[in-house]
């Protein structure tokens, strides 16, 4: 099993809560391992048959997290789930944005730093976020 930088943890959790695996709401993206991410992984784990239900972020459950689509991203209308698609999209605010469900200084920077690439890429992976260019 490889050593997963804070980075990529982040990136993991985030795709756990768009695919709603959230450990009854308490889990967050802030690349920072606990419990709450062990019992996310454990629920994930237990609804893939091809994974084995360890908890941690094997080889396995990473190359099944990688593969993973989640649902229209419209319908993600929390505030952490919007969060969490940042991240994935690398609109984290120099990765300073967690995905917490608060709004605070580094979620706002994260939303211009999303419509920046959105107006850069002509091109906006989040539906409904609309940039209009001066």
């Amino acid at each position: 099993m490889q050593e997963l930088s804070p980075k990529k943890i982040k990136e993991a959790q985030a795709m756990l809560l768009l695919l709603e695996f959230t450990d009854n709401g308490t889990l967050v993206a802030d690349g920072n391992l606990g419990e709450h991410t062990t019992n996310a992984l454990m629920a994930y784990q237990h609804e893939n048959d091809d994974l084995e239900e360890t908890g941690e972020f094997d080889d396995d459950t990473l190359d099944e997290l990688a593969n993973e689509t989640p649902d229209d991203l419209s319908d993600k209308s929390t505030t952490i789930q919007f969060q969490a698609a940042m991240i994935l999209f690398g609109c984290t605010d120099g990765n300073t944005l967690v995905a917490d469900g608060v709004e605070g200084e580094h979620y706002g920077a994260a939303l211009k730093e999303l419509g920046l690439k959105c107006l850069r890429e002509q091109y906006c992976p989040v539906p409904d976020f609309n940039v209009a260019a001066e």
